[in-house]
C-alpha cells in the first residue's frame, strides 16, 4: 500500500465493502445540543498494539509502522497503544523508541498506556514497589516526555486487580484496594511530571480509565465514581467533591455499548456526568473526557452476540460516535477499538476481532463507513 495515498485514494482498498457504506442509515443522526460549544470537534485516533518477541507473526513492529503510515494517510491524528510492563527492560525499550519515533515522524500524536507490574497487597513489599514505580516513571518521563502527548497510568483499575490483572476486584472493592491504587498512582504521576518537566520543560498530561461494558456497567455506576474519587485522592470516595482533581488532566472511559440503543443514546449523559463531577476548579467547570476505547467484536462466543459481523460492528461504532457528538459536553478524544484484529480469522476469537481490519491487513466491511464517519465529525466547522 502506497504511503502517498490521500484520503480518497486510500479508501479504494475498501471498495470490496460494497454496500457497507449504507450503514450510516443504521445509526441515528441526533440533533446537536446548542450547549456543545466547549470544543469545536472531537479528535479521533485508533487503538493498536505490538509485541517485541522475535517470534511474533502478526503484531510486530513493522505492522505497527504500517498502521502509522495508514493513519497518517487517512488524516487520523492520534494513535493509542500499550507499553507492556514486561517490556520495561533494556533489550525491549529500543523497540518502543523506534515505534514512538516512527509515529511522531508521521505526524501522529501518541497516547501511551502504562502500568506497574504486579503490585502487591503485602505491606512488606510497599517500599520495594514504591522504588520500582519511581524508577519506572522517572525512566519513561525522561526518555519520552517530549514525544508522548498523553500518558495513561494503569488500565481499568475498577475491573482489574493490581496484583492480578486477570481477576476482577469486585465491588465494594476489597479492603485497602483503593488506598493502594491511590498511593501508587500518586507516586507514578508525581514522578512522571517531575521527570518530564525537568528533562523537557513541558507538562505531562495524565489520565486513567474505567471499563464500561453494557453487559456489566450500563449507565453511571458507583464503582466507577468511587474509583475515580480514590485516584483523585478524595477522602470520601463517592461523596460530594469540593476541590479539583489536579492529578488527572482528563477522565477516561472505555465504552462498549454493544448494539443496545438505550445505552448508545445515554452516552452523552455519561460523558457530561463525569465531566461535571470532576470539573471543580476547571475554568468552565468541566473536566476533559476521553473515550479511550469504543468498539464491538465482529465475532463473538456470547449467546446474544454470536451472529455479529462487520456490519453490526460499524453500526455500533457509528451510532455511538454520533451520540457522543450530540451531547452538551463532547469528549476531547475518541479512539475506536481497534484498528486491526489481534488474532487471525481462523482462530475465531472474540477478543481478537475488534479491529476494522483483519489481522492480515484486509479491510472489513466496517472499515470504510467508520472512517467516513470520523472524517465527517472531524471536518465539521
Amino acid at each position: 500500500m502506497s504511503e502517498t495515498l490521500d484520503r480518497r485514494g486510500f479508501l479504494k482498498i475498501g471498495a470490496a465493502a460494497g454496500g457497507a457504506v449504507v450503514l450510516a442509515a443504521c445509526a441515528p443522526e441526533l440533533k446537536p445540543s446548542p450547549e456543545r460549544e466547549r470544543q469545536s470537534r472531537i479528535e479521533f485516533g485508533f487503538n493498536t498494539r505490538f509485541y517485541t518477541s522475535p517470534n511474533e507473526q502478526l503484531l510486530h513492529l513493522d505492522r505497527f509502522k504500517t498502521t502509522c503510515d495508514q493513519l497518517a494517510a487517512l488524516q487520523i491524528p492520534w494513535i493509542r497503544f500499550p507499553l507492556w510492563d514486561w517490556d520495561i527492560k533494556p533489550e525491549s525499550l529500543p523497540k518502543y523508541d523506534e515505534a514512538i519515533d516512527y509515529a511522531k515522524s508521521k505526524g501522529l500524536k501518541v497516547f501511551l498506556v502504562t502500568n506497574v507490574d504486579k503490585l502487591s497487597a503485602d505491606p512488606r513489599k510497599i517500599d520495594q514497589l514504591t522504588r520500582k514505580t519511581r524508577r519506572q516513571y522517572e525512566l519513561l518521563g525522561r526518555r519520552w516526555g517530549d514525544k508522548v502527548d498523553y500518558w495513561q497510568i494503569f488500565n481499568e483499575g475498577d475491573d482489574h486487580l493490581d496484583d492480578n490483572y486477570n481477576r476482577n476486584p469486585g465491588f465494594p472493592f476489597p479492603p485497602g484496594y483503593l488506598e493502594r491504587r491511590r498511593f501508587f498512582f500518586k507516586t507514578a504521576v508525581d514522578t512522571l511530571r517531575q521527570a518530564v518537566g525537568e528533562e523537557h520543560g513541558v507538562e505531562a498530561k495524565v489520565t486513567t480509565n474505567v471499563s464500561k461494558w453494557v453487559g456489566a456497567d450500563a449507565g453511571v455506576n458507583p464503582e466507577e465514581v468511587v474509583y475515580f474519587d480514590a485516584v483523585c485522592g478524595f477522602v470520601n470516595p463517592g461523596g460530594a467533591i469540593t476541590k479539583p482533581c489536579g492529578d488527572l488532566n482528563s477522565i477516561t472511559l472505555d465504552l462498549y455499548p454493544d448494539l443496545d440503543p438505550n445505552e448508545i443514546l445515554d452516552l452523552p449523559r455519561q460523558v457530561s456526568y463525569f465531566s461535571t463531577r470532576y470539573g471543580v476548579g476547571e475554568q468552565d467547570g468541566k473536566k476533559d473526557v476521553i473515550v479511550a476505547e469504543l468498539g464491538l467484536p465482529e465475532r463473538s462466543t456470547r449467546a446474544h452476540a454470536k451472529d455479529w459481523d462487520p456490519i453490526h460492528q460499524a453500526a455500533s461504532i457509528i451510532a455511538s460516535i454520533r451520540s457522543l457528538n450530540s451531547g452538551p459536553v463532547k469528549p476531547r478524544l475518541v479512539f475506536p477499538h481497534e484498528y486491526i484484529d489481534t488474532k487471525a480469522r481462523e482462530e475465531n476469537s472474540h477478543e481478537g476481532s475488534f479491529g476494522i481490519m483483519y489481522a492480515d491487513g484486509t479491510p472489513k466491511e466496517s472499515f470504510e463507513p467508520v472512517i467516513r464517519e470520523m472524517w465527517r465529525i472531524q471536518d465539521q466547522p
